[in-house]
């Protein structure tokens, strides 16, 4: 397969517990507001929103554009036909992929661009909807730990994309000047990219992509963008 080629030039060319199987234990809906660094400068914001391990909304707004960006992911496994990607720009169709009979199909606008043949555990994942995250985050079985591999569709790229998750422990933060303790794990798409997320509680509140310089904060939690890049450059 072409996976772990295709998944690196994706995420280089784009600017951006154990886990029961029904979710149960997560909340049914979370939202909030990512801020979107390149280096120092806030380039976008991302109003996401997060249903257990079912579903994940991100609307996209750069801020030097008024096209506003909006992705929604849904997971279904107990029946994987319900799983659905698509992307809008302004309101129109741009990309959106749908289980038709025993493939699964890939549009661009109304046109059918592609296909694929179902994989076993079917979960749509765009590197550069930040809430997707989240969901990875929750499917990590906890219990069993270690480095744990899920395989992904890439819609922009039409085909499977492997991406392993392990735990690495905890980093704490000093936000809006009171301690928080977040649990680090580090996330590697198509084996070339690593990402590292720190989640508190059950929300993803940082992510860094290092390869592209960029790192994402939860506005919910100020000071946080100074605090990641003290930690990072601690494991340097």
């Amino acid at each position: 397969m072409k996976w772990n080629v295709l998944c690196f030039a994706l995420l280089a060319t784009m600017t951006t517990t154990a886990f029961a199987q029904s979710g149960a234990g997560f909340p049914k809906h979370m939202s909030g507001v990512y801020n979107i660094y390149a280096a120092e400068k806030r380039i976008q914001t991302d109003d996401y929103e997060v249903s257990g391990i079912e579903k994940a909304v991100d609307v996209l707004k750069m801020l030097d554009a008024k096209i506003v960006q909006r992705i929604e992911i849904t997971v279904n496994k107990q029946n994987p036909a319900a799983s659905s990607y698509g992307k809008t720009l302004d309101g129109i169709p741009d990309l959106h992929a749908s289980v038709e009979k025993d493939y699964i199909w890939f549009y661009e606008k109304e046109a059918k661009v592609g296909a694929l043949t179902i994989d076993p555990y079917l979960m749509f994942f765009d590197p550069t909807a930040y809430a997707g995250y989240t969901i990875l985050v929750r499917s990590y079985n906890a219990a069993k730990g270690g480095s744990q591999t899920f395989p992904v569709i890439i819609p922009a790229l039409q085909d499977y994309c492997e991406i392993e998750i392990e735990r690495h422990g905890s980093d704490a933060f000093t936000v809006n000047a009171k301690p928080v303790t977040a649990a680090h794990y580090r996330m590697t798409l198509g084996k070339r990219e690593t990402v590292n997320l720190w989640v508190d509680a059950d929300r993803v509140i940082a992510i860094q992509l290092s390869v592209k310089g960029m790192t994402i904060v939860d506005a919910g939690y100020p000071d946080l963008l100074k605090e990641v890049r003290r930690v990072m450059s601690k494991s340097l």
